[in-house]
């Protein structure tokens, strides 16, 4: 958790972050702390966005009704997915899953197999579940789960060997500037995975559909890098050289079936 916790970063100046009964960066920036979460929104912004609002008002709703952990079929093809594209198991780097939900089950079993794991999402509600989840499992030691936006990540540049947005930036007002983050958060040869719709323009919450399904894995080969720009096409359907891709598409063919557009649209 220290290991985890040192990663933090002031999302408005960018310096270190100490948890104590606030979170304080050196900037002189105060953050609250809820049943150990800390939460690095600025509520005058979610307010204010309707976007935000209606997201966070519906899966705070939905995420109240987890009561248990469980690892439904679907789950268990995801994790298998990720596992095929190397990205759930390996101790010596952190991962972070942006949009980790109320269940953390990526967060959660990347923390059962070694891997110390960050959760981030929206949802206070989803995150307070998630956390005791956790501790239930018996791995909340390698786990940290932070509030935030995925437009403005609260964690040290290139500080992640795996970066994960499974069904989150169609629900976001700026996908852009997550995706930039999620690149700024991977060091290098880190390894993204990304899954969204294929039809990008439709945002309504729960809405099903079909999925595009992307892996990158920057610095695996010449060619491959985790800029922002890269990431940002991959995720719109780009391959490897900027191609468009379909369900499934990996960029540089590192991940092939890394996630499929069969399994059914999740409910983090």
């Amino acid at each position: 958790m220290e290991r985890l916790e040192a990663l933090l970063r002031c999302p408005e100046c960018g310096s270190e972050i100490i948890l104590d009964e606030l979170a304080v960066c050196a900037g002189g920036h105060r953050y609250p702390i809820v049943g150990g979460i800390p939460v690095f929104l600025d509520e005058t912004m979610i307010a204010s966005d309707p976007q935000y609002a209606a997201q966070r008002a519906y899966f705070d709703s939905e995420f109240r009704g987890y009561q248990r952990y469980v690892l439904e079929n679907w789950r268990l093809a995801y994790l298998d997915r990720l596992r095929t594209a190397d990205v759930l198991e390996d101790p010596a780097s952190p991962l972070v899953d942006v949009g980790v939900g109320g269940s953390g089950y990526t967060v959660i079993e990347a923390a059962r197999g070694g891997r110390p794991a960050i959760g981030c999402d929206l949802s206070l509600e989803g995150l307070l579940i998630a956390r005791e989840f956790a501790r239930l499992e018996g791995v909340a030691e390698r786990t940290l789960w932070v509030c935030c936006s995925a437009e403005k990540l609260p964690l040290a540049s290139a500080s992640t060997g795996s970066a994960l947005a499974i069904a989150v930036l169609e629900h976001v007002p700026d996908d852009q500037a997550a995706l930039r983050e999620l690149a700024r958060v991977l060091q290098p040869g880190g390894r993204a995975c990304v899954a969204t719709k294929r039809r990008r323009s439709s945002r309504r919450q729960g809405q099903t559909g079909s999925s595009l399904s992307t892996c990158s894995s920057p610095g695996t080969r010449s060619r491959s890098s985790n800029s922002p720009a890269r990431v940002s096409a991959i995720a719109s359907g780009g391959g490897a050289n900027g191609e468009t891709g379909g369900a499934g598409t990996c960029a540089a063919g590192a991940c092939s079936s890394a996630l499929s557009s069969n399994v059914p649209r999740p409910r983090w």
